[in-house]
């Protein structure tokens, strides 16, 4: 019995230390803070406050978070927000360092053009177009942008099921997992990668139609309930006297000679195009600003050096590029 408990205790302290190593090997790997619920719906979740955080899946990068827990640190005496960022994974940037993703790189255009205005990011992780829809109106009444709402996405195709329950009020929020078990296991960084690893492979598993997709779609009954969801987002961006812009974030499709792939659009992007310029909603669609600069360059906007090329998350020359294509368009406004 006693040689029994000896050997229980060696395993317990082994399993210990070995859980000691992974959560050290983790803290510089995939140390990410918990998300917590958002007290006013800004965004369904956002992270803890005041943190730094490093990740290493797909290159190796920096991030640091602000008091309200969100991706931001351009330093700034401007008390008001000019642009407000809304947007998922790719908005945040915690893939690159945090001077490099693309509401900092605007805000230092700004500064280095002279231009008094300040952008602020509340981007978090897998907040889709139709999350940051749902949250748009308190996103404003929290944060006050003066001129222009952006929200980030990289797909705009989505189930017209997805619409109507937005345009009913039904969509469902995402869950923070701040409370009880999971919440404590997350602080540790071995188990908060595991946590992710998860949660990954079960969202990876689900039939996702996206802007490929050849699934059949009752294209009137997508554009009726499409048409209401931007029409209530005009109007409520309209009633905050700003505009809204909807940036639309696409890796770059290579044929096998390395060319790029020309992009043949289903109808429900033309159609979601479309009714953005009918109710004067900004759509800007960067792949061909991709595209060119891979041509010129052979750089792709999507991609590291320890992952497949040109997939995955935006790296800092793609959030270059946006930060660049939104000072243009922001500037083509103040000029009008």
């Amino acid at each position: 019995m006693k040689k029994f408990f000896v050997s229980l205790g060696k395993m317990a302290i082994s399993g210990l230390l070995a859980l000691v190593i992974l959560t050290g090997f983790c803290f510089f790997y995939y140390n990410l803070p918990v998300h917590e619920e958002s007290k006013t719906g800004a965004s369904d979740y956002l992270w803890e406050k005041n943190v730094i955080t490093m990740r290493g899946t797909e290159g190796f990068a920096f991030a640091k978070l602000d008091e309200n827990g969100y991706a931001n640190s351009f330093e700034t005496n401007r008390n008001v927000v000019d642009v407000l960022i809304m947007g998922s994974s790719h908005g945040e940037g915690f893939n690159v360092n945090y001077d490099k993703n693309f509401t900092y790189q605007l805000n230092k255009l700004f500064k280095e053009n002279k231009k008094d205005k300040y952008a602020y990011n509340i981007s978090v992780s897998e907040h889709t177009i139709v999350h940051c829809l749902k949250n748009l109106e308190a996103a404003i009444k929290e944060f006050k942008p003066q001129e222009y709402v952006v929200i980030e996405t990289p797909k705009v195709v989505m189930e017209s099921s997805r619409w109507t329950a937005l345009n009913k009020g039904e969509f469902p929020d995402l869950e923070a997992n701040s409370v009880g078990v999971i919440n404590y296991l997350q602080k540790v960084d071995f188990f908060r990668l595991m946590y992710a690893q998860g949660v990954s492979f079960l969202h990876n598993s689900k039939s996702v139609v996206t802007d490929d997709t050849e699934a059949k779609v009752d294209l009137e009954e997508y554009r009726k309930a499409l048409e209401v969801t931007i029409s209530n987002a005009a109007k409520t961006v309209e009633g905050a006297s700003c505009k809204l812009a909807i940036v639309y974030i696409r890796p770059v499709d290579l044929n096998t000679d390395g060319s790029v792939k020309a992009f043949d659009a289903p109808e429900e992007h033309v159609i979601f195009k479309e009714l953005c310029e009918k109710y004067n909603v900004i759509f800007i669609d960067m792949y061909d600003t991709f595209a060119k600069h891979y041509e010129d360059t052979n750089c792709l906007p999507h991609g590291f050096s320890n992952t497949k090329v040109g997939t995955g998350h935006m790296n800092k020359t793609g959030h270059r590029l946006v930060a660049e294509r939104l000072y243009e368009v922001i500037e083509k406004g103040a000029a009008k």
